[in-house]
């Protein structure tokens, strides 16, 4: 099924948008096959439309009792607005068309980045003190973070390295071992690859702490 949903939320509508906004989905609602006997009624949108038109005359230069009564009929008409959206996405099951023709706008819909390729480039360099390297990668567009695994012993499988994360494009690691060769793999981190455990790594890269 679709993933296409109409916008539900009118809360932010300003003053100056909303009415005009009912209006478009009144004209489109009416005599729509595709949602015969809408819950709220066009008949329930039209007078939320009117009492807020109405009230928005009167509260322009008028009274702070005014002004709240529009707020009021401001936000019954959201609410109107929001369960017949609501409605349109329940009877809809996903079919653009119908959706669009409600008059109501669609959600923007959020495309997955999937997993993302391995970085580039991987270099490791000395730290500044004993026992410390810096690994640096390239940057890979849309990562949300790095993992960066390593070992002493490159025979063991990648689940077995010792593990890090990072924000950024590099990582000091600190407390290894004297002179000992490490072995270095970086992967870009998105939510699809940490949901399904699964990572493009880079080939990997040694060096021997000083």
């Amino acid at each position: 099924m679709s993933n296409y949903k109409v916008k539900t939320d009118f809360s932010h509508a300003t003053d100056t948008t909303i009415a005009p906004f009912a209006t478009n989905v009144l004209k489109h609602m009416e005599k729509n096959d595709h949602f015969k006997t809408p819950v709220p009624s066009l008949k329930d949108l039209q007078s939320a439309t009117n009492a807020f038109e109405k009230s928005a005359k009167e509260a322009k230069d008028g009274t702070k009792e005014q002004t709240d009564i529009k707020n009021t009929k401001k936000k019954e008409l959201a609410n109107t607005l929001s369960k017949l959206a609501q409605f349109v996405n329940f009877s809809s099951d996903g079919d653009k068309a119908k959706l669009d023709s409600s008059g109501f706008e669609l959600q923007s819909s959020k495309s997955s980045i999937g997993i993302l390729p391995a970085p580039s480039e991987l270099h490791v360099k000395d730290g500044a003190n004993a026992g410390e390297l810096v690994v640096s990668y390239s940057k890979v567009a849309k990562a949300t973070s790095y993992r960066i695994i390593y070992t002493a012993d490159n025979t063991q499988s990648d689940s077995k390295w010792l593990s890090r994360t990072s924000t950024t494009t590099s990582l000091l690691i600190s407390g290894l071992a004297e002179a000992h060769k490490y072995y270095f793999k970086v992967a870009a981190l998105s939510s699809e690859a940490m949901k399904n455990d699964h990572f493009n790594y880079t080939d990997t890269v040694s060096r021997i702490s000083q």
